[in-house]
């Protein structure tokens, strides 16, 4: 199988990061018109077939949320490619950053469940994100214990 050098996969995965980033500032700005694109689009996504000016609302605020979400998270996993970018992989503060992408994970779900109420097929979404976010935590757990044995290591020689 194609193997990516190491440098070459850490400046990839940054220029995504960048790319995401970016992203999330064109969602955040185009968001207003993407609900009322769907609200006026009759369509199966809808619960009962109607969007009410209340459920715009609150779609527009879970969408915030959610995007908000993803830019944190992405932040955050800039942030832990830096690091890891430096060789600072079995440290307190790349586990804390790993364990912050897991709760913007759950944020995203919480913002993907509110705006289930409107469209159901997010709740499809938020069992994504949900997964995604334990999935981060075990990682996170394994990092966690690999950064104690290492410290334990560095203490016996």
């Amino acid at each position: 199988m194609f193997k990516i050098p190491s440098k070459v996969s850490i400046l990839l995965s940054c220029v995504l990061c960048v790319l995401l980033f970016i992203g999330c500032i064109v969602a955040a700005v185009l968001l207003p018109f993407g609900v009322e694109l769907l609200a006026n689009e009759r369509n199966g996504f809808l619960i009962n077939g109607i969007i009410t000016e209340g459920q715009r609302t609150g779609v527009m605020l879970f969408g915030y949320i959610g995007v908000a979400a993803i830019a944190l998270a992405v932040g955050m996993l800039f942030a832990l490619l830096i690091r890891v970018k430096g060789g600072k992989v079995f440290t307190d503060k790349s586990i804390a950053l790993i364990r912050g992408v897991s709760w913007a994970c759950y944020l995203l779900a919480i913002a993907f469940i509110g705006i289930g109420f409107t469209y159901n097929v997010s709740f499809v979404a938020a069992f994504l994100a949900v997964f995604l976010g334990l999935c981060l935590r075990v990682v996170k757990n394994v990092l966690e214990e690999a950064c104690r044995i290492k410290d334990e290591n560095d203490l016996t020689v």
